[in-house]
């Protein structure tokens, strides 16, 4: 929502040799405007035109008084009139645009088509819009995922000293989720815990399975601070460790610690994840990897840098990215251990404080 936000924008103009842009991700437009309807939704009909001289909100009728106090750098506020499609092409006829990006990767086709088969110039329709300009985080947005960060870490706190053993998955989820809306006004996505043999399912949805002492808990969460995404995964043990535990918890922390120590600006992003993936075949678990090690996150919970193998893009000072090793085995359950850091020219800052059961 400041000028250098929609400089970004229309600094891209030149390489789809368009005259204005229409964004219709309502993230990409909250990013580059400050107004917030359906922020998390895939798409809306609220949308922001920029060309090099202005930067118009289209709105339904009644949320342009809402674009109108949010906004610092619209310089039009229109309210929808008809259909969509027809309520675009005008805006751009009424310009003169000759030329008009749309991004293609979040307007649904129908609506899109509409657009391209009643304006007379051209369209292109674009993609990965926000991966070119919200990689990096300003202050601003660097202070929201820590204030996100210090949200999350704090009801997994309490959370994991409330005695979570003899209640189901879906019951501890309830009480995060109500926690984290509590404390930060939202979610950054659906919580996640994960028991026992469900704990080797990454994305498990939280059901009626009774905690039990010594296995694994994987709890993964986040809070959501003026739209920005905390994310965290602590993995809980109740009673004394075995020996499997152990070796697989240490074998992730390990992992994580090489990440990091390869997360630097200037450097491609695989070789933070070749860096995770060599720890854990050093210690024998290899083949028990399911996932890349980290991505961005920001307005959207996964976002660039992708920290993934043949991903060689260079990495950049400013960007929040996870680090979020994981092990898991169908006959037993899993492991995975998530911070957020702050990447920079040196070592990156490690954000996410909740405590880990052990250390290496």
């Amino acid at each position: 929502m400041t000028p250098e936000r929609i400089a970004a924008i229309r600094h891209l103009l030149g390489g789809w040799e368009a005259d204005a842009i229409v964004l219709t991700n309502p993230a990409n437009r909250r990013w580059a405007t400050g107004f917030t309807s359906y922020a998390t939704d895939s798409f809306s009909t609220d949308i922001v035109l920029i060309s090099q001289n202005d930067v118009i909100i289209l709105a339904s009728g009644n949320n342009t008084a809402w674009a109108g106090g949010e906004s610092p750098v619209a310089t039009e506020i229109i309210a929808q009139s008809g259909l969509w499609p027809t309520a675009v092409v005008k805006i751009i006829d009424d310009h003169g645009w000759k030329s008009v990006a749309i991004e293609g990767d979040s307007v649904p086709y129908s609506l899109g088509q509409a657009v391209a088969d009643g304006f007379s110039g051209t369209i292109n329709f674009v993609s990965g819009v926000r991966d070119q300009v919200r990689v990096v985080k300003d202050p601003a947005e660097q202070a929201n995922a820590r204030q996100a960060a210090l949200c999350t870490d704090q009801v997994f706190t309490e959370i994991a000293a409330s005695g979570i053993v003899g209640k189901s998955e879906a019951e501890v989820a309830r009480t995060i989720t109500a926690r984290l809306i509590e404390v930060s006004g939202g979610l950054g996505f659906d919580v996640i815990v994960a028991s026992g043999p469900n704990a080797a399912r990454p994305h498990h949805a939280p059901g009626d399975r009774v905690i039990q002492e010594r296995e694994p808990i994987i709890i993964d969460m986040g809070a959501r601070v003026n739209g920005y995404c905390g994310d965290l995964t602590r993995t809980l043990w109740f009673g004394p460790y075995d020996d499997r535990f152990e070796s697989v918890y240490k074998a992730v922390l390990q992992s994580q610690i090489a990440t990091k120590d390869a997360l630097v600006a200037g450097r491609p992003a695989q070789e933070a994840a070749l860096a995770s993936e060599a720890a854990l075949q050093d210690a024998g678990y290899g083949e028990y990897i399911l996932h890349s090690v980290g991505h961005g996150v920001g307005l959207n919970i996964h976002e660039a840098p992708w920290i993934r193998k043949g991903n060689e893009t260079l990495l950049e000072a400013g960007s929040v990215v996870t680090v979020e090793p994981g092990l898991y085995f169908p006959d037993w359950g899993g492991v995975r251990v998530e911070d957020v850091v702050i990447l920079a020219d040196g070592p990156c800052e490690t954000i996410t404080t909740a405590a880990k059961l052990m250390t290496v």
